[in-house]
């Protein structure tokens, strides 16, 4: 992605907030093998996402020495919530959008209220939320945990979750302490390491598990936790780390959720 934006003549950390995988894992891609790339930007950097595409999509092979098949990455559809009312092939709407037909929709509050009103009916009881990627929160001078970063003990302290929140990555102000009923009932996370590549020996970790949480969210704490199954928390977002989800909300979702929680990549 560094090259085809240093391509287009961008610099990727200016038009990107966040990229995500749809898997994790450090097996090669197969020829022809296929997955999918969420990517994040502030409506006022539309048309540099369009030059970043326009690269991806064109005749020209990206990223050839990044790969040890000597293959590269060729973009085939381009797609958004709602993309399939305009236009029902991917392919033909990635033509649109760098043609400037087209342009995916800004999302907005409307986006997540119906997860947001499936947790504020889910909350009545302990609810649950699932690590689907590698936690990686630096941990405080003094505090017990892995390396530079927060251990299995993390959220066995009360003001665990009030931390977790505050690292959310949320376009807006900083956050509010969480209502004093919101609560940790249980916490079964562990450190895993994982291997940045096959290739490259660079070790990363994080906590993985899940939570069992008790009490019900404010709407502010209920939007952070909703968007924050989207963007992630904490460090490594680009290594695909940060992600979790609230299985509790999976049939109000209108957008898959990435990293997928199984698959073949899968930490």
């Amino acid at each position: 992605m560094r090259l085809a934006a240093r391509t287009a003549g961008l610099v990727l950390d200016d038009v990107l907030l966040g990229l995500t995988p749809e898997r994790l894992g450090a097996s090669p891609w197969g020829a022809g093998e296929t997955t999918r790339l969420r990517l994040w930007a502030e409506p006022g950097r539309r048309l540099d996402l369009a030059r970043l595409v326009a690269v991806l999509a064109g005749p020209e092979p990206v990223g050839t020495d990044e790969f040890v098949s000597g293959g590269s990455l060729a973009l085939k559809g381009l797609d958004w919530p709602g993309r399939e009312r305009g236009f029902p092939d991917a392919g033909a709407a990635l033509a649109a959008f760098i043609a400037g037909r087209t342009a995916p929709p800004a999302l907005g509050l409307d986006f997540i209220l119906p997860e947001v009103a499936a947790l504020e009916s889910l909350s009545a009881q302990p609810w649950r939320l699932e690590f689907t990627a590698p936690l990686r929160l630096t941990r405080s001078a003094g505090e017990p945990g892995c390396g530079h970063y927060a251990g299995p003990f993390f959220f066995e302290d009360p003001a665990g979750l009030a931390r977790f929140l505050d690292k959310l990555r949320w376009q807006g102000p900083a956050p509010a302490k969480p209502p004093a009923e919101l609560r940790v009932a249980a916490s079964r996370v562990d450190w895993r390491p994982f291997k940045y590549s096959r290739e490259r020996q660079v070790t990363l970790g994080g906590l993985q598990g899940f939570l069992l949480l008790d009490g019900r969210p404010d709407f502010e704490t209920a939007c952070r936790l909703v968007l924050g199954q989207y963007l992630g928390v904490g460090k490594s977002p680009r290594f695909g780390c940060g992600f979790f989800r609230l299985p509790g909300l999976d049939l109000a979702r209108s957008w898959p959720l990435f990293p997928a929680p199984v698959g073949k990549r899968s930490i």
